[in-house]
């Protein structure tokens, strides 16, 4: 636990055995927790237990964004993307890191986007699986409902219709949340509630189950921080799909069912390659 801009963040740091291993930030999204990346501590720190070199390796600190599970809640409006972005760098810093990488999923890749956008110096680039890569052009049609543009590609077009159907059957809950929050406090008295809106929030497609999200459904509960940790209470909070603004180091990920990256081209930190190196 360290106190970062006057609110307490809670974190997991683990120490490779590989002295050259990369520090990598990992933030967990919402409905989620620390408890998710608990499976992936060994493989990336230990990584030749695994099958992999030890050039693999990496340094872990894993937090738990404000107002989520052991870190603060907090008492005023302005902790977005932006400072909890700010935030992770002062984290890293402070943990004696000089050089790192950031990674996330969900809210943790919105923050990780928004982190290569402020380009502290410190950061060697991001890895999402929540690629927030969408045109300009593109956006400004999926927010009008607009057909797709003629230009797109078939793989691009089913990108495009993915967005389309997140957008217009899969975003009532962060509605609900941005608009209306104090109307889920009830949640904050109902284990059984509030485990429902955490594991079926998206209007039922393909909502992740099992072992780590109930665990992190107990968290939610003990803590209570199932109000606190609202995304629609963060300002900006669809940034993390309309964005394409960095020229960091980007490596976007497509796990399962989720929604396709839409992207024309690669995106490079000026100057660097297309690989992170230790």
């Amino acid at each position: 636990m360290t106190e970062i801009d006057g609110l307490d963040i809670h974190f997991i740091h683990v120490r490779s055995a590989h002295d050259d291993a990369l520090p990598l930030i990992v933030t967990h999204g919402w409905p989620g927790s620390i408890i998710e990346q608990l499976q992936i501590i060994d493989p990336l720190t230990n990584p030749t237990a695994h099958g992999a070199s030890a050039s693999d390796a990496f340094h872990l600190v894993i937090p738990s964004m404000p107002g989520y599970g052991y870190s603060g809640k907090p008492r005023e409006t302005g902790w977005d993307p932006a400072r909890i972005a700010r935030a992770w760098t002062v984290l890293m810093k402070r943990l004696g890191y000089r050089r790192f990488a950031a990674q996330g999923g969900d809210w943790g890749g919105g923050i990780s986007d928004v982190l290569a956008q402020q380009a502290p110096p410190e950061l060697a680039g991001i890895h999402v699986n929540f690629p927030g890569t969408v045109p300009p052009d593109v956006a400004k049609a999926l927010q009008a409902g607009d057909p797709p543009p003629a230009s797109l590609s078939a793989e691009e077009r089913r990108a495009y219709e993915q967005l389309n159907t997140l957008y217009a059957k899969r975003r009532a809950y962060a509605l609900m949340m941005g608009t209306r929050p104090q109307t889920l406090t009830a949640m904050a008295d109902s284990p059984a509630g509030l485990a429902a809106w955490l594991l079926d929030h998206g209007d039922g497609y393909g909502q992740p189950g099992g072992a780590g999200h109930l665990g992190g459904a107990r968290i939610y509960r003990q803590r209570a921080s199932g109000g606190a940790s609202h995304p629609g209470r963060c300002p900006g909070q669809h940034h993390a799909l309309l964005a394409d603004q960095h020229g960091g180091l980007v490596g976007p990920a497509v796990l399962g069912k989720q929604d396709q990256p839409l992207q024309r081209g690669r995106r490079r930190r000026p100057g660097g390659g297309e690989r992170l190196s230790r």
